[in-house]
């Protein structure tokens, strides 16, 4: 039997109660979430006998309990260009004084879910302290030319024709870096490829947009596989040039996810950059890659580049600008498995991962994104 020592709720109920009350699901919980606030609250882990109680579901109001009711939403002073539209869920507000008020959870292009209000056990990301919330401009959406990068100086000769790239640009991507290149440099040495880290910093108001600095390890390699600086490599995760064909750009599609969560608002974003920027509206878009794995060759540089016309400073712009100039250009694109670029915002936690999957903490602030990379590459460092 369970028993959680320093369980909030302790007073309430001694029993556990996961099907109604949050913080018991917590406590009975496999999310790597769950696990972080057990260790904050002095609560043992989860035995065999105490069986998963999968994902949180909101109980319904009545059974002699108080009626819910739902808090205002105050999204003049909450708006955020990442959040989309209402999922129709809700969940406990953990500020309204026992009155069993219900707030509305919302889709978000950075944390998957958001709610703006205090959530009753510390999740989806609360709109109220979110450190990724931005603001809508008053006035047209701000934009930035981004500069060429510069040429790539590599420390010793290419001992390769492929190459493992990733960008470390800024404090938050060397805090990620640090703990994520070791399994890094033993992926690059099983699959015979040399690890080529970028720093070049990109326009200095989007971070962001380091990630142009990409084509220059084309000017040394014939290959590369490009992963982001919050990716674990497994030690048996799949060979990722050996998942795509010669000649090929190759990236998990999206667009299927997408299509069934509308929600998140991301291909409406889209289409609506790609009408911004002079794209052609498509009436069925062929593909949505998502940037954070992807595997290119020498000719897809011109592809990777930072256009010369100015581009909105917002996390997704780069990633609508690559995969609009890949349409554009007519380059093979061949998708990826998903185990290729398995992410923690369309999974949380990687519960449903398969033991090849490339493991991308995409979504989520970076603390906790910090949190979940130390606990995923533990075992194997």
């Amino acid at each position: 039997m369970l028993t959680a020592r320093g369980r909030p709720c302790q007073a309430r109920h001694p029993e556990l109660q996961p099907a109604s009350c949050r913080w018991c699901w917590h406590c009975a919980s496999r999310s790597p979430r769950s696990a972080l606030l057990r260790a904050a609250w002095g609560c043992p882990e989860p035995g065999p006998d105490v069986p998963d109680p999968g994902p949180w579901r909101a109980p319904a109001a009545g059974n002699g309990r108080q009626q819910a009711t739902r808090s205002p939403q105050p999204t003049r002073q909450l708006a955020c260009v990442h959040r989309g539209e209402p999922t129709g869920a809700e969940v406990l507000c953990g500020s309204c004084g026992g009155r069993r008020t219900m707030l509305k959870v919302f889709g978000c292009a950075l944390h998957g879910e958001c709610v703006m209000g205090k959530p009753e056990a510390g999740e989806p990301a609360s709109c109220l302290i979110c450190p990724d919330r931005a603001s809508p401009p008053a006035g047209p959406a701000r934009s930035v030319v981004v500069p060429q990068p510069q040429p790539l100086v590599l420390v010793r000769e290419p001992r390769s024709r492929k190459a493992l790239v990733t960008v470390a640009a800024g404090v938050r991507g060397r805090e990620l870096l640090a703990v994520s290149r070791p399994l890094m440099e033993r992926y690059a040495a099983r699959v015979g490829a040399d690890l080529v880290v970028l720093d070049w910093p990109g326009h200095p108001d989007w971070p962001m947009s380091a990630k142009f600095a990409i084509p220059r390890a084309l000017d040394h390699y014939e290959r590369i596989a490009y992963v982001d600086a919050d990716v674990i490599l497994p030690p048996d995760c799949v060979d990722l040039f050996a998942a795509c064909p010669e000649g090929a750009f190759g990236a998990v599609d999206e667009l299927p996810w997408h299509l069934r969560h509308p929600r998140h608002g991301i291909l409406r974003h889209y289409r609506a950059f790609r009408q911004a920027h002079g794209f052609p509206d498509l009436a069925e878009l062929p593909h949505y890659l998502n940037m954070g794995v992807f595997v290119a060759s020498k000719h897809h540089a011109p592809w990777l580049e930072p256009p010369r016309y100015p581009l909105p400073v917002h996390n997704l712009s780069e990633q609508h600008h690559t995969n609009a100039a890949l349409l554009a250009s007519g380059a093979w694109v061949y998708p990826l498995p998903p185990a290729c670029n398995w992410q923690h915002w369309t999974d949380h936690g990687f519960r449903q991962a398969p033991p090849s999957a490339v493991l991308h903490a995409s979504g989520m602030a970076h603390a906790p994104r910090l949190a979940l990379l130390r606990r995923l590459a533990g075992p194997w460092q």
